[in-house]
């Protein structure tokens, strides 16, 4: 195979983060405590999971990513109430082996303290 200069080449990672041997029984299903049972860093590289490139290539922010991740995430979940408009959940959209955002948008409500 001859791959011509200048052209994009991408991995279509889909496949490999639902792959049932590596994720379980349901891998497309929402398992929030999915990986504690083995105690998996979020920022790890390994064959089944690509989020942060693998090898000498891994990205070398991923440390600092995931931890700003979670302070983020622990702001919004301790400050707001999170909805949607109609207050059900917009399924996703794909194009391909991408995921469109919601286009419905979320309502931030801020919690009593």
């Amino acid at each position: 195979m001859t791959i011509p200069k200048g052209r994009i080449v991408q991995t279509y990672l889909m496949n490999i983060h639902y792959d049932k041997t590596a994720y379980g029984p349901e891998p497309r299903s929402f398992l929030p405590y999915h990986g504690l049972e083995n105690n998996l860093s979020a920022s790890r590289t390994d064959k089944n999971y690509f989020i942060f490139g693998s090898g000498r290539h891994a990205c070398p922010g991923r440390f600092f990513a995931v931890n700003e991740i979670k302070v983020g995430l622990h702001k919004l979940i301790l400050n707001y109430h999170i909805k949607t408009p109609s207050g059900k959940i917009e399924k996703k959209k794909r194009i391909g082996p991408y995921a469109h955002p919601p286009t419905a948008g979320l309502i931030f409500e801020n919690r009593k303290k």
